[in-house]
């Protein structure tokens, strides 16, 4: 199977596309998850393996990640 290969215009074009898709998802995911549940600690904690602290409370908190 041969692969062609795109002009500069059609690699941008596709960039583009990627980005902008992966922006959506970002922010569906987190009008999914709410404001409240700290979807930020969740994504950390379950997608990149961090040990996740979170403190203060609902209208100010600090994240701490701490990679093993």
């Amino acid at each position: 199977m041969e692969i062609p290969t795109l002009s500069e215009e059609e690699k941008w074009e596709m960039m583009r596309e990627i980005f902008v898709l992966n922006k959506q998802v970002d922010i569906g995911f987190i009008l999914q998850m709410g404001q409240e549940k700290m979807s930020e600690a969740i994504v950390c904690k379950n997608l990149m393996g961090c040990d996740v602290e979170v403190d203060g409370n609902a209208g100010e908190a600090t994240l701490n990640l701490k990679r093993t």
